[in-house]
């Protein structure tokens, strides 16, 4: 990753004991999906994890923009 500009976005679903349990399991997949869709638009690589915990790092992202 020498000279790159990498970005970091880390998250955490503030509070999500209190959701209930079918939602919670379709909260997990819509976050999944968009993740996975952000890994296609752009040079990124995501993880999830304690849950519904996730971490997403953009590679090269200035790069990208500016070859748009």
């Amino acid at each position: 990753m020498s000279g790159q500009i990498v970005s970091v976005v880390t998250g955490d679903i503030v509070d999500s004991q209190k959701i209930a349990p079918e939602n919670y399991q379709k909260m997990l997949a819509i976050l999944e999906s968009t993740l996975v869709e952000l890994t296609k638009q752009t040079d990124a690589r995501f993880d999830m994890y304690r849950g519904d915990a996730f971490q997403i790092v953009f590679l090269n992202l200035l790069t990208q923009y500016y070859q748009r």
